[in-house]
């Protein structure tokens, strides 16, 4: 790894390693509690979890206009931090379905906080020359976090199938706040360089929203053109939820032990063998597309989600599960060099937008494949048919991958 990337880099990726170690927990538990605690169906509860995750998509839109116009990121990253941990405080005693549902959206509220400011930090702290390493290292300390946090799960659940699911979920909440005291003191607020003065004036929403469409017109049809692909392949995107059920309905084992019906070991392999397979290859890939055509890696990674689309839709085995989440999480490792390739496209000076509008469309397009595809499709064609449908979206998405200009790996910042 480049031990030149900024400190503030390694700061923000050793709290995103203790912050999603928790949030790996969280996901893994919240659906025992909707499903074995308070009775929901497999189906609510990945639609539940897919739409929430929609959820702060969307509200990443709206901090990263706000990161850029204020021209700092550090508050917003502090604020979706200590939201976080206090819905993991709220979720740990809660005692009805609501209070559940109620934890999940406030956590996605400050996820949707602090992810396009940070995504944007990143951008702006990273020479340009190392910008895919630096997006991978965050990729790399965030999927290390989530792969302990469900290495902690597969212990706890293969020692103990009755563990009172509170406890682990109390844990999580103090992790996670330590992960706000690791971004308060290791993180240095960068000042945003405007691309010229802008002169005073009275505030009103007409003005701030004038503001808002001029800014947008400086994009370039590159980054247009490469968020259309990104949208095309997030509507091949579900709820991991879906994934786990689809495990647990099966015959697949681990290490002897049957998957079947138990829903908290199911959820703890899924999450392990995704986790690892993402952390492994996220910092080589994001360094490959500082070498390289960006794009070459973005398809790759297409790639990777066609292969495990194919797996969970016509493999009936469960080697091919376990090779469909195998290739699930290579096609997540991709990211950083998703991120590196959009960053590239943008105005160094509206960073925090450009994320923003790439977090706002996959949000619209990870709900409709949530709310409107997964729901409809899963009731009239079954779970291994819906991702057989949704594999057309991703070789729609590969296919015009080429039709997005050639980004230089050496912008100006």
């Amino acid at each position: 790894m480049n031990l030149h990337l900024p400190l503030s880099v390694w700061a923000l990726s050793i709290s995103a390693f203790f912050l999603n170690c928790a949030s790996v927990i969280v996901f893994g538990c919240s659906p025992i509690l909707m499903i074995e605690v308070f009775g929901l169906r497999d189906v609510d509860a990945g639609i539940l979890e897919g739409t929430v995750e929609g959820f702060a998509l969307a509200i990443r839109a709206i901090t990263g206009v706000l990161s850029d116009f204020l021209g700092k990121r550090k508050s917003f990253l502090l604020w979706g931090y200590s939201i976080t941990a206090f819905s993991r405080f709220l979720l740990a005693p809660s005692m009805a379905i609501e209070s559940v549902v109620l934890s999940r959206f406030m956590e996605k509220l400050g996820n949707g906080l602090q992810a396009s400011p940070r995504e944007a930090f990143i951008g702006d702290v990273t020479p340009p020359s190392l910008v895919g390493r630096g997006y991978g290292l965050n990729k790399t300390f965030s999927m290390s976090g989530s792969f302990v946090g469900s290495g902690i799960m597969l212990f706890i659940f293969l020692r103990e199938k009755n563990f009172n699911v509170r406890f682990l979920l109390w844990g999580t909440a103090f992790l996670t706040l330590f992960s706000v005291f690791v971004l308060f003191f290791g993180v240095k607020e960068q000042t945003i360089l405007q691309k010229s003065p802008k002169p005073p004036r009275r505030f009103s929403w007409k003005t701030q929203w004038n503001a808002i469409v001029t800014d947008i017109h400086e994009f370039s049809w590159g980054f247009w053109k490469a968020l259309g692909v990104i949208c095309l392949f997030k509507l091949g995107y579900f709820s991991g939820t879906f994934l786990v059920c689809l495990l647990r309905n099966s015959d697949a084992s681990f290490f002897g032990v049957s998957l079947h019906n138990q829903f908290g070991l199911a959820s703890a392999v899924f999450l392990l063998v995704q986790n690892l397979a993402c952390a492994l290859f996220a910092y080589p890939l994001g360094k490959f597309s500082d070498q390289m055509d960006r794009r070459f890696v973005v398809g790759l990674g297409l790639v990777f989600m066609m292969i495990s689309l194919l797996c969970f839709g016509l493999g009936a085995s469960p080697y091919a599960l376990y090779m469909g989440i195998v290739f699930y999480g290579l096609q997540m490792s991709m990211q950083g060099a998703l991120l590196a390739l959009l960053s590239s496209t943008m105005p160094p000076h509206l960073r925090g937008t450009g994320f923003g509008l790439f977090f706002l469309a996959s949000g619209i397009s990870i709900i409709l494949a949530n709310q409107v595809f997964m729901r409809n499709f899963v009731d009239w064609f079954g779970l291994s048919i819906s991702f057989l449908i949704i594999f057309v979206f991703v070789c729609v998405a590969l296919f015009c991958l080429p039709f997005v200009p050639r980004p230089s790996n050496a912008v100006r910042s």
